[in-house]
């Protein structure tokens, strides 16, 4: 099938948009977000972060750092993510409440 250079850019463009168009007779289809959006910090830290990830994170807040996100995938564990006062270095909350800055994990820039 050849497929000339606007119809590719716009094909493009609309992914871009969420949405997905057929070439010429095809059904033009628009795709909704399938996971339901939920804030990158809970407002009920206490409800995923226990008593030693919360006292943590608050002395960890008074030198600086900042909770990024809190990752809450079913069935695992809560990772709480934050970022130093430089935004350099990211670091993963551990379940005892230290601050783990070699976690291995690669993340989109903020």
């Amino acid at each position: 099938m050849l497929v000339n250079l606007d119809s590719l850019l716009l094909l493009i463009q609309t992914i871009k948009n969420n949405k997905v168009v057929g070439m010429s007779d095809y059904i033009v289809r628009e795709f909704s977000e399938r996971r339901t959006r939920q804030a990158p910090i809970p407002g009920n830290l206490d409800h995923y972060l226990n008593k030693l990830q919360m006292s943590a994170l608050l002395k960890l807040q008074e030198l600086g750092w900042r909770l990024w996100f809190v990752r809450r995938p079913l069935f695992q564990s809560v990772t709480a993510v934050l970022f130093d006062p430089t935004e350099t270095y990211t670091a993963v909350l551990e379940e005892d409440g230290t601050n783990n800055i070699d976690h291995g994990m690669i993340f989109r820039p903020m």
